[in-house]
């Protein structure tokens, strides 16, 4: 009886993640959803010392549909910086999904470094595939001068 309701749970979030990566008008609830989980694993940032920053889409079109609301309500809710406008895709790429280590995310993108320079970094990204995005981009804003950089993901694939 449990397991029925746990996957019947499982497949309402995994449908609101597609949701999400399609556009959906979903941002709100995501956003209050992590906004619970963090604060619940002890979360602590300030708009002072840690700011959040989406993970770029492959496309400006797909970047602008998925991120600027849950940014901005998952910022509040937080009390840290709202950093939708830090990583700037300069222009559209291939989806690079399952290419593994030999894609380079970066190539594409620009980098404003007022908002990672000395601050927490919480990287956010729809789902977490191969973990190659994530581990670049850490690096990246490591080279920028983040303090530390921390992954959030709506999911993962298995």
């Amino acid at each position: 009886r449990d397991r029925s309701v746990s996957r019947g749970l499982g497949d309402v979030y995994k449908r609101q993640i597609f949701r999400f990566k399609e556009g959906g008008h979903c941002g709100e609830l995501v956003a209050r959803i992590l906004a619970l989980c963090l604060k619940h694993a002890g979360f602590n940032g300030t708009k002072e010392d840690t700011v959040l920053i989406p993970i770029p889409a492959s496309t400006r079109e797909r970047q602008r549909k998925r991120f600027p609301v849950v940014c901005y309500y998952l910022s509040e809710w937080l009390g840290i910086t709202d950093g939708f406008k830090a990583i700037w895709i300069e222009e559209d790429r291939e989806q690079l999904k399952g290419k593994g280590k030999d894609k380079d995310i970066l190539r594409n993108l620009q980098f404003t470094r007022r908002y990672i320079r000395g601050k927490n970094v919480v990287l956010l990204d729809d789902v977490l595939t191969t973990g190659e995005s994530f581990r670049q981009l850490q690096r990246k804003m490591k080279q920028l001068g983040a303090l530390s950089v921390i992954g959030v993901f709506l999911g993962k694939t298995v």
